[in-house]
């Protein structure tokens, strides 16, 4: 029988995560190198969010809640494309770059910023990087119909709109009802999402993605036996485009 103790299944996704693991990453596996620090994310980003959970501040967690979308799908890209992925991410810190120095303007970087940086920063916008056409996948809503989750996109709206300056995220603290303005200190309403449960389901991808890119997959069987516990697929979700032959 499924548990609906979302922390423990946590729990146990973060004793996967030994000091070791780093000897389970091909160094000249560039997604492999590059979903190491996709999936880290997802899993920081959680302990943020459920310590945020635990202090009863469900609402100051929303940012890190749309920032864990992104890591988790992220990391199942780079285990579905691999290297393609990376050539995308590349172009993508390429193109922010070349916006930074734009910013920037008539600013000496070698006089305001450390060499070591500054040469770093240089080589980037240096480096030839053939256009590719995934690079259509960089709006985060587009990568979600890549994958078929066209369903979260209102979700990721919501909390987009909250995570931004805007009317949204003011209101969270006010009400105008019945001709009355209603202000309070706490939000007006609780958790946006169930927080516990959407921390589990997301590491939970996130790392059975990443499992792909380690040497000898050494997560699986734990995986699928936390699977079982918690009522999660082992179902490794690919672009539509893989969708027919992976079935």
């Amino acid at each position: 029988m499924a548990t609906t103790d979302s922390g423990e299944g946590i729990a146990r996704l973060d004793a996967l995560i030994t000091p070791d693991l780093w000897s389970r990453v091909d160094g000249v596996n560039r997604a492999s190198v590059v979903g190491w620090g996709t999936m880290l994310n997802v899993v920081h980003l959680v302990r943020g969010i459920r310590t945020l959970h635990a202090a009863g501040q469900c609402h100051a967690a929303v940012p890190l809640l749309r920032s864990l979308m992104e890591y988790t799908l992220g990391t199942i890209w780079l285990a579905d494309a691999g290297d393609e992925a990376v050539d995308v991410f590349n172009r993508r810190l390429q193109g922010s770059h070349g916006k930074l120095l734009a910013d920037l303007g008539d600013t000496d970087l070698e006089a305001r910023f450390p060499a070591e940086a500054v040469q770093i920063f240089r080589d980037t916008l240096a480096a030839q990087l053939p256009a590719h056409p995934d690079e259509r996948l960089g709006p985060f809503r587009h990568l979600l119909v890549e994958f078929g989750f066209e369903q979260m996109i209102p979700v990721y709206n919501v909390l987009s709109g909250i995570t931004h300056l805007s009317l949204e995220g003011a209101q969270t603290f006010f009400e105008d009802r019945e001709g009355a303005i209603r202000l309070s200190q706490h939000p007006f309403r609780g958790e946006v999402a169930p927080c516990e449960q959407i921390c589990l389901g997301m590491q939970f991808d996130a790392m059975l993605a990443y499992n792909q890119l380690l040497t000898g997959q050494p997560w699986a069987a734990e995986l699928s036996s936390i699977a079982t516990d918690h009522g999660l697929s082992m179902q490794l979700t690919v672009r539509k485009s893989k969708q027919g032959s992976a079935e």
